[in-house]
């Protein structure tokens, strides 16, 4: 029994270490002019502790890989097998296409593949974690909550020769945490990315703010008038990141805490929200926070032609392209009008990439796996806002905006924050009523 506690507690502690590592972008070319191989920074991708991670709970507890079928828990059960359903599509796909246009499998899109195999792994642990200890969701939503403190402590303490020592935004020669459009892109290299990670915290932080502690009142003021702070620099990073599907997103996760909020805890939110707006658009006035949103804002969606792109591609072969995906489809080369883009443009979408990758099949089956998550989110919302209710409804909020961000980014099946925040929701259906308001 001892070892069964130590081993939870090492999993546990070791999942929030990869959840933390998020948070950052290491380049493993990156650290010297010429692209070197940088080890430290190959040593610090979260994607190699993740994979680390999951091999200490094959040796300490392999059984948190296990979800069993259940026709009663039908939601759950189609949530969960939906990766593996994906995966299966994916592969014949992929042989397919390989057949068909006399391709191998690409190493980007093999990579893609091993992502995919790592968040439904995920799904899996943290799911188990959660049902043998339910209390354990609040040092995962603190840690996401934290991840954009991450990018403020890096602009203030992080020199440029440091970051490229780290391997960290080697490619922008501006000051270093500044990329493409003068917006800001943080330890990420992506203005996406950080805008991502400020729409997960936001509910997280929302919530906490409006919950009530009654041992120190005068400890959690204290505590809220630094939540407080932080949420003004959290939108004001969302503004300067430039990011219109971020906006979108908050907009939407405003009005579904708006619905089930009681009235009074409604205003508080309204008051806060107001502030936390004005604060953080005054705290951005003198680095351009105005010049960037106006920019932005007066650009057409530049996905549009994207999009149009890839479904041209997907009506050609409604199938799909599986891990053969960027070896017949060339991502350097695709035009806009009269402009020829040379880098890498993915469908910034992720129905169409789930698409791409395993068909039109694969697009019906991701829609029903959200359509699974939102009637279990549903559920959550409407329970009382109290105890671990709160943090549930953190987590559901966090993935609605995801969720959106999603619908002009990657592939929510590769993605370790919504394979993360689906376990969550997932834990919260079979919570009895005792613990959920404890």
């Amino acid at each position: 029994m001892r070892i069964s506690v130590i081993s939870k507690k090492f999993l546990y502690y070791s999942l929030l270490i990869c959840i933390a590592l998020l948070s950052v972008h290491f380049r493993t070319g990156a650290g010297s002019a010429s692209g070197d191989f940088n080890v430290i920074a190959f040593s610090l991708r979260a994607t190699l502790w993740f994979g680390a991670f999951l091999l200490a709970v094959m040796l300490f507890n392999p059984r948190l890989f296990v979800i069993k079928p259940s026709f009663v828990a039908l939601n759950r059960t189609v949530v969960v097998y939906s990766w593996p359903g994906f995966m299966f599509l994916t592969l014949f796909s992929t042989v397919f296409s390989a057949l068909l246009f006399d391709v191998g499998v690409s190493g980007q899109d093999s990579k893609e593949g091993i992502e995919v195999i790592g968040c439904f792994a995920i799904v899996l642990v943290v799911y188990n974690l959660l049902i043998r200890d339910p209390y354990l969701v609040k040092g995962i939503l603190v840690v996401l909550l934290c991840l954009p403190a991450v990018q403020i402590l890096g602009v203030i303490f992080v020199s440029p020769e440091f970051a490229e020592v780290l391997g960290v935004n080697r490619d922008y020669d501006l000051i270093w945490y500044f990329g493409y459009g003068n917006r800001f892109v943080g330890l990420l290299g992506n203005a996406n990315s950080v805008a991502f990670q400020c729409c997960v915290a936001l509910p997280i932080l929302s919530n906490l703010l409006l919950s009530r502690h009654d041992r120190s009142k005068l400890l959690w003021g204290f505590v809220k008038a630094i939540l407080a702070i932080y949420g003004c620099a959290i939108f004001a990073m969302v503004f300067l990141t430039g990011v219109r599907a971020a906006m979108l997103s908050i907009l939407i996760m405003l009005f579904v805490v708006i619905s089930y909020l009681p009235y009074r805890q409604r205003l508080q939110f309204l008051a806060f929200g107001l502030v936390f707006g004005i604060l953080g658009a005054v705290a951005g006035i003198d680095i351009g926070i105005f010049e960037v949103i106006q920019e932005r804002l007066s650009q057409s969606d530049g996905r549009m032609f994207i999009w149009e792109y890839y479904i041209e591609k997907l009506a050609l072969n409604p199938l799909g392209y599986g891990l053969t995906f960027e070896n017949v489809i060339d991502l350097t080369t695709i035009q806009n009008a009269s402009v020829e883009y040379t880098v890498r443009l993915t469908p910034h979408n992720t129905l169409l990439e789930a698409g791409v990758y395993s068909g039109l099949l694969g697009i019906i089956l991701i829609i029903i796996c959200l359509v699974a998550i939102l009637q279990i989110v549903l559920s959550v919302l409407r329970r009382p806002f109290c105890g671990l209710n709160m943090w549930h409804k953190s987590a559901c909020v966090a993935w609605i905006g995801l969720v959106v961000n999603a619908m002009f980014g990657s592939l929510l099946f590769g993605s370790w924050f919504f394979s993360i925040l689906t376990a969550v929701i997932l834990s919260a259906e079979n919570i009895t009523k005792d613990k959920r308001v404890a």
